[in-house]
């Protein structure tokens, strides 16, 4: 109960970072709507980010929390709220747009059967016309469960049903909104996937670092060292990354480095 109290209160304060952010943005001198909504989009992705999923780990993290590794303690706990909190964000991410429509569908009847009720036709259309669609606010919300995913899905495959689940009710409802509900988009560029790329692509490093490091760990993996004397009698973690079940990561890593 706690941890989904937890999850839900995450979500509220996700929504609201999305109204703070855009009520901000529109204080800057921006040279386009592009450029606006980009900004927006990247502020947003990285408050969700950091509220959603690298507070849960800083939380339950030594000498916050009780977990100085990735333990198996630290999954029951700080695991299981994260599945429950981009649950939460799949389901309440897409009723909002919906109590939205439903709620423009009732009003667009009442002005539309009594329209001299409205002392202008602005007044008039505003109630007959839906909003622009939201592209930032929608791509990131359907942005953080796909990244806990990546970056945790190895680990707990539950993410991985509730991130396709999030993209699949997310394309639903945009697509029945925008055809049914929103007005004609302005033209914009190409900016905010562009930049949702990126952030997948740094979201796949830092998941094979994370699995070079947790493949290693003992009591998780059993695994032989296969590295020679002297790095397996180096001080720290280096002897956790060279064991058989991280090293695969471990070179895929330096391949990448290498290619860069």
């Amino acid at each position: 109960l706690l941890s989904f109290l937890a999850s839900t209160i995450i979500a509220v304060v996700n929504i609201f970072l999305g109204f703070v952010v855009a009520h901000v943005a529109t204080y800057a001198r921006h040279a386009s709507i592009s450029e606006l909504n980009a900004e927006i989009f990247v502020v947003m992705t990285l408050s969700q980010l950091f509220n959603s999923i690298a507070l849960n780990v800083i939380v339950n993290a030594v000498p916050i929390g009780h977990h100085a590794d990735f333990s198996r303690s630290w999954f029951a706990s700080a695991g299981t709220a994260m599945v429950s909190t981009m649950w939460v964000l799949c389901i309440t991410t897409n009723i909002n747009p919906i109590r939205i429509y439903k709620k423009f569908v009732k009003e667009s009847k009442s002005a539309f059967n009594q329209p001299e009720n409205y002392v202008s036709q602005h007044a008039l259309n505003s109630k007959l016309v839906g909003t622009s669609f939201d592209l930032p606010h929608r791509m990131t919300f359907v942005l953080i469960p796909v990244v806990a995913s990546i970056i945790f899905g190895t680990f707990m495959p539950l993410l991985y049903p509730i991130s396709i689940l999030t993209i699949v009710l997310t394309f639903w409802v945009d697509k029945f909104l925008i055809l049914r509900y929103h007005r004609r988009p302005e033209s914009m560029s190409a900016a905010i996937p562009i930049f949702a790329v990126d952030i997948l692509i740094v979201c796949v490093l830092i998941r094979i670092a994370l699995s070079c490091w947790i493949f290693g760990i003992e009591s998780l993996f059993v695994s032989k060292n296969k590295s020679n004397d002297f790095v397996a009698s180096a001080a720290g973690g280096i002897d956790r990354l060279t064991k058989s079940t991280s090293l695969p990561h471990l070179k895929l890593i330096q391949l990448i480095l290498l290619e860069q």
